[in-house]
């Protein structure tokens, strides 16, 4: 989301100004006064600009609490304050992507990139808007565009980081070969854990569970360090579960676990997994607090199969099977 600079309030200044008999301010016309800076007479903030910028400003706060419903509101009220402020309308199309209004985030990002074309923000945030409608087609034609736009300009920090949202987007879109060549240029980009750890999930997600092994176990080999980063560690739990290696799985998925907080957008599926490898390989009894720690897993788990669907496509077969049979309720 976009943030903005934070600005006084205005409020006691509008009060100020309406006190006696003073006429009303016209709010869309008058300035508050003026100033001398540099030898040059200059505006104040109009009441009307003052008042688009606290609406917006309570917008983010409220995003940033996902209140996104009450931050529509806001926003649409600055919106019609000021129909052509390009950042407001580009905050308004994220939040109305968020609350599944994505159609509407489509017109509006679609005008503001006829207005100014091939700003990356922009792109992406349309890439993201048409993914949401499942538009797979459209959002990848964004997303490639701002790929060589960051690409060209050597930007490859971000380049790298949107080649791994088009390899996302293939996958999902069923484009396998799109998908692994995308996350190679990512980690080839801008080298590191999350990416290495991201493109040994996908070569995973598309079969090549021998491959993927191979290559993880190498850049362990190579890189001791990458032994304490969970998204290395998780990647190489999926590739040895996949070839039936369930032991050394767990023990990787454990590790991973261990270091979960240093990358916690990976709690909830790491979690899920492990709940998974454990109860394949578990065959004892529990204690009555392990009984406890397992049923709080199994509901994170659940929780994983509903909010993550994408996501849970990457993952070897028999896992996403394990996931999808776990009853909602205990019977």
């Amino acid at each position: 989301m976009v943030k903005f600079e934070e600005l006084y309030s205005w409020t006691v200044l509008l009060s100020v100004l309406c006190l006696g008999c003073a006429p009303a301010i016209d709010a869309r016309v008058n300035s508050v006064g003026t100033r001398t800076i540099d030898g040059q007479q200059q505006s104040f903030a109009t009441p009307q600009e003052l008042l688009v910028a606290g609406l917006v400003d309570d917008a983010m706060g409220l995003s940033a609490k996902n209140r996104f419903f009450e931050a529509e509101g806001r926003l649409r009220q600055a919106r019609y304050l000021a129909p052509d402020n390009q950042r407001v309308l580009f905050d308004l199309a994220l939040v109305l992507d968020q609350i599944g209004q994505g159609e509407e985030a489509v017109d509006i990002l679609k005008d503001l990139n006829q207005r100014k074309p091939d700003v990356p923000d922009r792109l992406v945030a349309l890439a993201n808007a048409h993914a949401s409608l499942k538009d797979y087609p459209a959002s990848l034609d964004a997303l490639k565009r701002t790929f060589r736009i960051l690409k060209n300009a050597k930007n490859l920090a971000r380049a790298s980081r949107v080649a791994r949202s088009i390899a996302s987007v293939s996958f999902a879109a069923g484009l396998e070969a799109d998908a692994l060549c995308y996350s190679y240029e990512a980690f080839a980009l801008a080298p590191s854990a999350e990416e290495l750890g991201s493109h040994g999930q996908i070569v995973v997600a598309q079969g090549l569970y021998v491959a993927a092994q191979a290559f993880l176990e190498e850049s362990l080999k190579q890189t001791p360090a990458l032994g304490k980063r969970t998204s290395v560690l998780h990647a190489l739990a999926l590739a040895r579960f996949a070839v039936k290696e369930y032991q050394s799985a767990l023990e990787a998925e454990t590790k991973a676990l261990d270091f979960v907080d240093k990358e916690p957008e990976l709690g909830g599926e790491v979690n899920a997994v492990w709940y998974i490898m454990r109860e394949k390989l578990w065959t004892g009894e529990e204690s009555e607090s392990e009984k406890k720690v397992l049923d709080d897993l199994r509901v994170q788990a659940i929780d994983y199969r509903e909010l993550a669907p994408v996501s849970m496509m990457m993952l070897p077969p028999e896992i996403v099977r394990k996931l999808q049979e776990i009853p909602a309720q205990e019977e």
